[in-house]
């Protein structure tokens, strides 16, 4: 079962470099019409993916059982070294070529917030590397979630109740 589940993840997730492929073949002069019924599939494949990550999440730590800080550790040591080696090298190719960057903003205030994965968040900004909006998400989940590992499981049925609601909420807003 997880197998397919997994199949489902890596098919969200093409969909979604089709999309980035379509939005640049679009900017670059070289529109991918043949693609362009995929674009909605690439939005699409954002939220099935993330979907489907939490689903995974959740299977994952009901069969090992890591203790809250592991898991909240380990996220960050598999997820933050190379954001922020990206972002710091975008922010020096701003620097050295800031003709290839003419649209974009960079201020220490969009550094700050993009290395601690809030510049979407609290700016409603796309942080420096502009994928990282996604893993801003990933992160109040990952944190989310390891509160919730804290809490008895009676407690945490309801808090995840509330987050959930909390999170279509936000997404409603947002968009």
């Amino acid at each position: 079962m997880l197998n397919n589940i997994q199949l489902l993840r890596a098919f969200a997730a093409i969909n979604v470099v089709f999309f980035h492929i379509i939005g640049i073949s679009v900017q670059y002069g070289m529109p991918a019409t043949n693609f362009l019924f995929m674009k909605d599939w690439g939005q699409n494949g954002v939220d099935i993916f993330f979907v489907i990550s939490g689903f995974i999440m959740v299977y994952i730590q009901s069969k090992k059982r890591k203790a809250p800080l592991d898991f909240f550790r380990n996220r960050v040591e598999r997820i933050v070294p190379i954001y922020w080696i990206l972002t710091a090298l975008l922010c020096v190719l701003y620097f050295i070529l800031p003709s290839a960057f003419a649209n974009t903003e960079l201020n220490l205030n969009k550094m700050f917030f993009s290395v601690l994965f809030l510049e979407n968040l609290v700016n409603n900004k796309l942080p420096v590397l502009y994928v990282g909006w996604t893993l801003e998400y990933e992160m109040l989940f990952y944190f989310i979630f390891a509160l919730c590992l804290f809490i008895r499981k009676q407690v945490v049925s309801y808090m995840m109740m509330v987050v959930i609601l909390g999170s279509v909420d936000i997404c409603c807003l947002k968009k």
